[in-house]
């Protein structure tokens, strides 16, 4: 993937600033963390959208995009922009919102669940 997107005659060469590039592998959350900020110095943003079920997703139409947090707004921002409506995606960034704001962090994705744990006695 570096290769593809940095490397000679890589990606990175033919974006326009204030481009997009949805990433749909299964990158490391370090590596898309250093991508999104090699990007953003050619002021691109990238948004992190692993896609998963495999083969087997792909033929009984079961597959799944996983969008973490930070690029959560991105993508709400783009579905916004073409009049897509997904409102329980809004309510759980709003509740994500919420965890951070109480000191939760913005960076460890299990913040989600230790409040829930927390209130569910587990």
């Amino acid at each position: 993937m570096e290769e593809v997107l940095f490397g000679s005659s890589g990606l990175v060469e033919g974006f326009a600033p204030g481009a997009l590039f949805i990433d749909c592998s299964t990158l490391s959350p370090l590596k898309a963390s250093e991508f999104t900020e090699r990007l953003s110095l050619q002021h691109v943003a990238m948004l992190d959208a692993p896609v998963t079920g495999g083969s087997e997703g792909a033929k009984n139409a079961t597959l799944s995009i996983l969008v973490g947090r930070k690029d959560l707004g991105i993508g709400l921002d783009l579905a916004k922009s073409v009049g897509a409506v997904f409102p329980v995606t809004s309510l759980a960034a709003t509740f994500e919102d919420g965890l951070i704001s109480q000191g939760y962090g913005d960076d460890d994705n299990s913040a989600l669940a230790r409040p829930i744990r927390k209130l569910s006695g587990l």
